[in-house]
């Protein structure tokens, strides 16, 4: 990556305060992060090429009552699921509360990872299905985690610890027909992984044992 920034800042005293030219930064480096196969936010340590500074108030007001170890996971949670997303996104109360939700699993990954599974056990029991109905094929479709995540009702954290305990992408990758959005979200979560904190297999094991009464 030729004449690149970063939003990073080396020196001795830096402010914890996040200027809007690290804003911008940050979003266009994650953006490209989830938008772009061959860019990987870690392997270029978040450098993107320079841009025009001239739009700057949408990303002042995104910066607004903020500091630097916010960024770049501010943006993640959006573009995970939308790319394109539009700027105006991040100053809205709706993301205000997505935000916070990420900033909690973040926090305490084992306990909202034990609390997403309880609500997908729960959901399977409401449309009497078993665990294995969450990753079963049929036709054009894609699984029904799957869908679950797309509508927003298990978090893609959630979805990426359990892989770690049940390992399913592999298999799935080779049964799936459809081969359009499947294949973004699993490169999107793939990518995700990157910010995600990293947890004990067996600790992850335990809890998706324990919900699911699973015997081993």
């Amino acid at each position: 990556m030729n004449n690149c920034i970063s939003y990073q800042r080396q020196g001795k005293f830096q402010s914890s305060s996040i200027t809007t030219e690290e804003v911008k930064e940050s979003y266009l480096a994650i953006k490209l992060h989830f938008n772009n196969k061959n860019y990987h936010y870690g392997k270029y340590n978040g450098k993107v090429r320079k841009q025009n500074f001239s739009d700057m108030p949408i990303y002042y007001s995104i910066s607004k009552g903020k500091n630097k170890k916010d960024f770049p996971d501010f943006f993640v949670p959006a573009l995970f699921h939308n790319p394109k997303v539009t700027l105006t996104y991040f100053t809205t109360e709706d993301y205000s509360a997505i935000w916070r939700y990420w900033n909690a699993y973040q926090n305490s990954p084992k306990h909202f990872f034990e609390l997403e599974l309880l609500q997908v056990k729960n959901y399977l029991q409401k449309k009497n299905l078993t665990k294995e109905n969450l990753f079963s094929v049929e036709g054009q479709e894609i699984p029904l985690l799957y869908k679950m995540l797309i509508r927003s009702e298990v978090s893609p954290q959630t979805l990426n610890y359990l892989n770690e305990v049940f390992e399913f992408q592999n298999a799935l990758e080779s049964h799936v027909k459809e081969k359009i959005l499947f294949p973004k979200i699993n490169q999107r979560l793939g990518k995700l992984a990157y910010f995600m904190k990293k947890q004990e297999h067996s600790e992850l094991k335990n809890i998706a044992k324990n919900v699911f009464l699973l015997d081993k």
